[in-house]
């Protein structure tokens, strides 16, 4: 892994642990969570 995926994580789930409880937010995090998952899949 490298150190730029790392901080993308790290900011991620800090950002998805933030906006846990916010049932509003739910359908963003899904949206950025798969659009993150799709840039890990085109940089392999």
């Amino acid at each position: 892994m490298t150190s730029s995926l790392r901080v993308i994580f790290k900011y991620f789930y800090g950002h998805l642990y933030k906006m846990k409880f916010s049932f509003k937010n739910r359908q963003t995090v899904i949206l950025c969570k798969n659009s993150i998952l799709k840039s890990l899949y085109l940089n392999l």
